[in-house]
């Protein structure tokens, strides 16, 4: 009798190539890390999340870096691992629509914005000591930070006085009021450690920015260095002072990153990503346990 259920596991983030990350920066002498983290978090769960995949009849991945890492480390069969990105709401995908069709309101790009929690992990270290350089250097340079879930205050006093005026910072905001927020935003700044697929920057170049990402799987899953964003080395200030500033100088290479930025998220709707991910819970029932 053919199985009328299956097994899938999935990933929003593979633990394993995180841990490893964690490793090497502790083995630099950039993280300190817990006594207690060897027990579950760098152990047992390690080994639970491994067998969730390997025993899977189906095992999808947000990456094809992730991916791959399963197949020849963890066990998982090549078969039955699949990429399933992230994808973004009807909002943004209307947003995307509309700002398709609109004429590019393509002037000197000057405001930033950062989306996300402020932890460190989040790149906010590198962020802020590029930014530093860039407001000074750049007079009509404007940052925003969005979602941090922080005090402001504390935020803007890492910033010398003369320049906080022109750093705002929005703590909290609903997910569908984000297309307003960023309506007069030019450039994303995502410098992240470690993502598996991130929304942030799709959902911002669904709303008409050009992300500068770090250069790890997840972000450049989507984002192609010089194509419909910038890429930069990860933990370094002045490589991200250096995109940021190339792009705040260069208004036409502005805006055509932004034409094909907005064309990317619009092929990143949930509902193309529903159709593949129904057909592998299809397949993975046919094939049965």
């Amino acid at each position: 009798m053919r199985a009328e259920t299956a097994l899938v596991t999935r990933s929003h983030g593979l633990e394993h190539t995180y841990h490893e990350a964690l490793l090497a920066r502790s083995k630099q002498g950039n993280l300190r890390l817990s006594w207690k983290y060897p027990i579950y978090h760098g152990g047992f769960r390690l080994w639970e999340c491994r067998m969730s995949f390997a025993l899977a009849d189906a095992a999808l991945f947000l990456n094809e870096t992730e991916l791959d890492y399963a197949v020849k480390r963890l066990g998982v069969k090549h078969s039955r691992a699949h990429r399933i990105p992230n994808g973004i709401g009807g909002a943004f995908v209307n947003t995307a629509e509309r700002l398709t069709a609109a004429e590019c309101c393509a002037r000197q790009p000057s405001n930033l914005a950062f989306v996300g929690s402020y932890l460190e992990r989040k790149g906010v270290e590198e962020l802020r000591g590029a930014m530093i350089s860039v407001l000074r250097h750049f007079p009509d340079a404007k940052l925003s930070y969005f979602g941090v879930a922080a005090d402001p205050d504390a935020i803007l006093v890492t910033y010398p006085a003369e320049l906080r005026t022109r750093v705002s910072v929005v703590s909290r905001y609903r997910n569908e009021d984000l297309p307003n927020l960023l309506a007069d935003q030019h450039i994303l700044v995502f410098p992240s450690w470690f993502e598996g697929f991130p929304l942030t920057p799709l959902e911002a170049m669904a709303c008409g920015l050009v992300p500068i990402v770090a250069d790890i799987p997840g972000p450049t899953e989507y984002i192609k260095d010089g194509h419909n964003g910038i890429v930069v080395p990860s933990h370094q200030a002045v490589e991200l002072e250096r995109g940021i500033a190339g792009l705040l100088q260069e208004p036409d290479r502005w805006a055509a990153l932004r034409t094909a930025a907005i064309a990317t998220a619009k092929d990143h709707s949930w509902e193309k990503i529903a159709i593949s991910m129904e057909a592998i819970y299809d397949a993975a029932i046919q094939e049965g346990r």
